[in-house]
């Protein structure tokens, strides 16, 4: 494991290759204040034109619009990172309009990430990364069927289309890039058409991880056909209610907008964040916007919520690539 400051090294000056001079508007918060202000001194070593924003100076969150002062400072600047707690609405109030506004810059969105996050994911070998991301991208760019399946029994036959596009979400965002997390490592599309069951055994994303954490115990079961999820079950009747009503809150909310393999060899085990999780060598899949314009999606949605499975064998048109969680290229 490394660190805090190597992590925000390695964000900044290999994957988002800050200049010297170069201007850089930190987006953060009080939750992660201490990786903000890591980025800040870490900054401060090759440019004195940094500015720092935390939301909570701005009112009670979550905050319903950005605020004009930070959209001021970000349509002048060379690189923007994101660092915040994912709270409510703030991934249309704050997240999307961000995007937006920095589409001229180098962009890094990293919503939920803490030390954890900072100490692994990004304290890696990012280049060999890219390298074997590629790889992936590559191989599944010409794929015409995929076959999941884990030990919690999963069993999903995915059909994929080339009017839909993989999407290379590798974390080099050097030169910007539409795929803006970080940490980068996850290869995905749009599933033309997806059936079967997906036990989500890892973690789900959007408020659900910091609501209820890993899945291992209560593993959730959804039921696929058409495309759409038909059923949820899960022991916690909580978190089926809660997830129930997530999916039904929008009317494309149940169709299923990504299908995607993590491609951080370099994880072993799931933290809790799923903003990380996801890049581990297995599969997750999403439910909502399917990112049209990205992926050539007819279609979008107001919520996103993936859900990582844990251990995935994959068959891409029969051959085996990935067994158990570990890929066999």
């Amino acid at each position: 494991m490394g660190t805090l400051l190597e992590g925000a090294r390695q964000a900044l000056f290999v994957c988002l290759g800050l200049k010297k001079n170069e201007k850089i508007t930190i987006i953060t918060d009080l939750e992660t204040l201490k990786v903000g202000k890591t980025f800040h001194d870490v900054a401060r070593k090759v440019t004195p034109n940094i500015n720092v924003f935390v939301l909570e100076d701005f009112g009670k969150r979550p905050l319903q619009q950005l605020p004009q002062e930070i959209a001021s400072e970000v349509k002048e600047s060379d690189v923007v990172l994101f660092a915040a707690k994912k709270i409510g609405n703030e991934v249309y109030t704050i997240r999307r309009p961000l995007r937006h506004l920095a589409s001229h810059a180098r962009f890094a969105s990293m919503p939920g990430v803490n030390e954890k996050v900072m100490e692994t994911g990004m304290c890696t070998d990012h280049k060999k990364i890219w390298k074997f991301s590629k790889k992936v991208y590559n191989l599944l760019s010409c794929a015409k069927e995929i076959l999941v399946k884990t030990p919690a029994g999963t069993n999903l036959e995915v059909e994929l289309n080339k009017r839909f596009k993989w999407m290379n979400s590798d974390g080099d965002l050097r030169r910007g890039s539409p795929c803006v997390n970080l940490p980068g490592a996850e290869i995905w599309t749009y599933p033309a058409k997806i059936e079967g069951i997906a036990v989500i055994d890892g973690i789900l994303g959007d408020y659900f991880s910091e609501r209820y954490g890993l899945l291992d115990d209560n593993p959730v079961i959804l039921r696929i056909e058409n495309g759409s999820v038909i059923s949820v079950e899960c022991e916690n009747p909580k978190l089926e209610k809660d997830l129930n009503a997530y999916l039904s809150s929008d009317k494309n909310g149940k169709r299923i907008g990504e299908f995607a393999l993590g491609t951080n060899p370099f994880l072993k085990d799931f933290i809790g964040i799923c903003l990380q999780d996801e890049k581990l060598p297995t599969v997750h899949i999403a439910m909502g916007n399917p990112y049209p314009e990205l992926t050539g999606a007819e279609y979008t949605s107001k919520i996103h919520v993936d859900g990582v499975m844990r251990n995935a064998s994959v068959w891409v048109d029969g051959k085996l690539i990935l067994s158990k969680g570990k890929y066999r290229l």
